[in-house]
């Protein structure tokens, strides 16, 4: 038979063994936690910068510098990256909210654990307000786009298969049967001499 001492003895060292699991696992999420928040962030501002700095060159632009399908295009790619970062954010936002849960529980698992605090719910405020500017900045290029809608100039088409109008066409027939000789001269007067 295993004596008292024995069992205290072996349930020291596997609530010891325990604590120190517990301890490890608290501290690679914290470790983890913190990379994929220094990532967001400055993906983030990246990805932010961007928006900035070509709406304020749509917005400060000539309009004979680029052609209104250029400029739509432009609008119409950033909405859908933004439309995509909005997903990714509500994404991280919810990874923050589950590790915030696994930590808690940990900490209430196991008492005076010696591993950082994991701040979930501050990294997920960040995610929500993330959320929030790309949802603006959609709105934003909505807006952007219906306002330049008047002023963009319209990407010049060739003619293909259709006539030259008229006036041209008529215009071109005279020029190819005027005679070289007048054309040479124009000054030359084309009446012909009256005899007594």
């Amino acid at each position: 038979m295993v004596s008292a001492p024995e069992l205290t003895k072996a349930a020291a060292e596997n609530s010891q063994r325990t604590r120190t699991s517990a301890e490890k696992h608290l501290s690679e999420l914290h470790q983890y936690t913190r990379t994929n928040i220094t990532l967001l962030v400055q993906w983030f501002i990246f990805f932010a910068t961007a928006n900035y700095v070509t709406a304020g060159w749509i917005v400060t632009r000539k309009s004979e510098d680029s052609s209104g399908l250029l400029v739509y295009l432009i609008i119409a790619l950033f909405v859908a990256v933004c439309i995509i970062a909005i997903f990714f954010c509500v994404h991280a936002q919810r990874w923050f909210a589950n590790t915030g849960q696994r930590a808690e529980a940990l900490y209430t698992s196991m008492q005076d654990l010696e591993a950082p605090f994991l701040p979930h719910r501050l990294y997920g405020a960040v995610a929500a307000l993330m959320t929030i500017t790309l949802a603006a900045l959609v709105l934003f290029w909505v807006v952007l786009s219906v306002s330049l809608w008047p002023s963009v100039p319209p990407l010049p088409l060739p003619h293909l298969g259709s006539s030259p109008p008229a006036g041209q066409a008529t215009q071109t027939i005279g020029q190819q049967s005027t005679p070289k000789s007048q054309r040479a001269n124009p000054n030359q007067s084309t009446s012909r001499p009256t005899h007594p």
